[in-house]
């Protein structure tokens, strides 16, 4: 034949830009639009989203909300849909969706800064296909919103200082919406913090970058501004974020917190699950919980082949730098010897490096994270400092360096890392905020193992098709055996007999707007009946007679119980119940 394989790959890649985009954009509408269906299908899936539900009504008006304290931005938007249109959880999800393929898209483009857009395009297919990702990306809780969100702020940070200084503007701005989104967002201002310092360290800083950044982070401040008043003026502090930051730094909780979990491999030991699960039975708790579920082949797969390309792309590093390292105490050795003190702090860089790694390995089974976060990152940055000093990892660039935004992406995963796992409370969503930063490792293991393949069987002047080739089947498999299961085990809303507990109270009680009622599911409750339902949870109580004697006193009219089935209240009694769902009204007034 005329045309070789590589030709047609050749002619292929110089539209590859065009061809990734489109491909990109038709995948991310396809499967926003199938996952905000389903989940309208579905409705509520975890007992947050109720609180966020909640508080979309205080903004829109309609409410006392729950918990005010949390990230506002998700239920602010939502109000919004409310007061224009109507009360739906819908809007919800909706929200979430175009959030998530604003993150697709940023995932991409954050990728396309290190790889070709082809595997860019598998590596934002590989993202949206994981399963913790999958399951929680438009469930209308916070974590995927934020990564969303942090996923722009740190490319627009790089795109900003590399390419087109404008995008500084809109930086600070896109940190301030991920801040208010999910508190944790704040933990990116380390990776951008090696970034500033990098580029400063290479390129200087330019006056109108100043400028820029400057006008972007007043334009983040004043979007932050009336959030701040709203807290301010119900809490009484514009930064109720400060308490949550001081408890986890404490890292106090609740023996009863079903998230209690000491073990600080938890994370590491579960990223099997979270790349690619599926459940045992017809549970859904297993999609939202990935390690309820059985890893799936391909996970191994992945990681395996992303570790033997990791590793053989920092072998040579490695070795130069044991190499160095070995020279440069001998060198020290001698010059102490002979008591020269000239010039010995140039000999120090690898020494630091390694009493740094050594340190921040030990720090890990110390008490506070931001010990360890801190040794992290001097940790990183010597190793910044010691390629950049010795010419190695491909520093000196036209645009930023490979090996710089590698190291800014190693800051990602291990700043979140880190935190997450020293808390003594672990669920497998709060893993989203490591999947960029490991999806980015995953396609630099992935293309480095193809051209180790590609060396290894002679064809070097194939090693873009091979190692595209690897990424593509990666990509096919994966996404193919995370959609499959989701598929499978979405058949029904998750807590429909809440939903059918508050039309039976409606019709039970068409004026019950107008009683005081408690609930063990208060937040379901408030956001079913679209009224403040109170707290009435009986483990809070020694027994249920006295659990009886605090709703009598508080004037409760119903109580509503889920798994009350056996519940017996005193002064009060049952009056119907809907499935899992169980009604309760005090004596004296049904009797009247």
């Amino acid at each position: 034949m005329s045309f070789s394989l590589n030709n047609i790959f050749n002619k292929l890649d110089k539209r590859s830009k065009v061809i990734c985009s489109f491909i990109l954009l038709a995948f991310i509408i396809i499967l926003t639009l199938y996952l905000v269906r389903l989940q309208i299908k579905v409705g509520v899936v975890y007992w947050d989203v109720y609180l966020y539900l909640n508080n979309a009504l205080m903004f829109a008006g309609m409410g006392e909300g729950y918990k005010i304290f949390l990230p506002p931005l998700l239920p602010y938007l939502t109000s919004i849909f409310f007061r224009v249109f109507q009360v739906t959880d819908a809007f919800l999800y909706v929200i979430s969706g175009i959030i998530f393929a604003l993150g697709m898209g940023g995932m991409y483009l954050l990728l396309k800064l290190r790889f070709s857009p082809f595997k860019s395009l598998c590596g934002a297919i590989i993202f949206s296909s994981m399963t913790v990702i999958l399951s929680w990306a438009v469930s209308g809780t916070l974590d995927v919103p934020a990564v969303c969100f942090s996923i722009w702020f740190l490319y627009l940070t790089i795109y900003g200082l590399e390419k087109n200084s404008n995008a500084l503007y809109l930086a600070f701005p896109i940190a301030a919406l991920a801040f208010l989104t999910r508190y944790t967002a704040g933990l990116m201002l380390l990776p951008v913090l090696f970034i500033f310092i990098t580029h400063y360290l290479e390129k200087g800083v330019e006056k109108t970058q100043i400028k820029k950044l400057v006008l972007g982070m007043v334009l983040g401040l004043l979007i932050m501004i009336p959030f701040m008043g709203f807290f301010y003026t119900n809490l009484g502090t514009p930064f109720p974020f400060l308490d949550q930051l001081g408890v986890s730094v404490e890292n106090q909780v609740s023996s009863r917190d079903p998230g209690l979990m000491p073990d600080r491999a938890y994370y590491l030991k579960n990223i099997p699950n979270y790349i690619s699960s599926y459940p045992l039975d017809k549970g859904y708790g297993a999609m939202l919980n990935p390690v309820k579920g059985h890893v799936n082949p391909i996970s191994y797969i992945i990681l395996i082949l992303t570790g033997i390309g990791l590793i053989a792309s920092a072998s040579g590093v490695l070795k130069n730098y044991v190499k160095i390292l070995i020279s440069n105490i001998k060198t020290l050795k001698e010059k102490i010897v002979s008591k020269d003190r000239k010039n010995n702090l140039k000999y120090f860089s690898p020494i630091l490096t390694a009493i740094l790694i050594i340190l921040f390995i030990f720090s890990l089974n110390g008490n506070s994270y931001l010990i360890s976060e801190a040794l992290m990152f001097a940790m990183v940055l010597s190793i910044y400092l010691f390629l950049k000093k010795y010419e190695m990892g491909n520093i000196k660039n036209k645009s930023l360096g490979n090996s710089i935004l590698d190291l800014t992406i190693i800051i990602w995963f291990f700043t979140y890392f880190i935190s997450h796992s020293f808390l003594s409370v672990k669920v497998d969503r709060y893993f989203v905020t490591m999947i960029p930063a490991l999806v980015y490792l995953i396609v630099l293991g992935l293309s480095s193992t193809g051209n180790l393949l590609a060396r290894l069987t002679g064809r070097l002047n194939q090693k873009n098709i091979i190692s595209g080739g690897l990424v593509l089947l990666m990509v096919l498999t994966l996404f193919a055996s995370s959609i499959h299961p989701y598929q499978n085990h979405v058949p029904y809303p998750i807590y429909g007999y809440q939903e059918e507990g508050g039309e039976w109270m409606a019709n039970y009680d068409p004026d019950y707007a107008d009683k005081i009622i408690y609930s063990n599911n208060w937040p379901a409750f408030s956001w079913y009946l679209k009224m403040n339902v109170n707290r009435g949870f009986l483990p809070d109580f020694n027994n249920s007679d006295e659990f009886s004697q605090m709703l009598k006193n508080s004037n409760a009219t119903y109580y509503i119980g889920t798994d009350a089935n056996f519940l017996h209240l005193k002064d009060y009694k049952r009056i119907g119940n809907t499935s899992d769902v169980f009604f309760f009204q005090i004596i004296n007034e049904s009797a009247s």
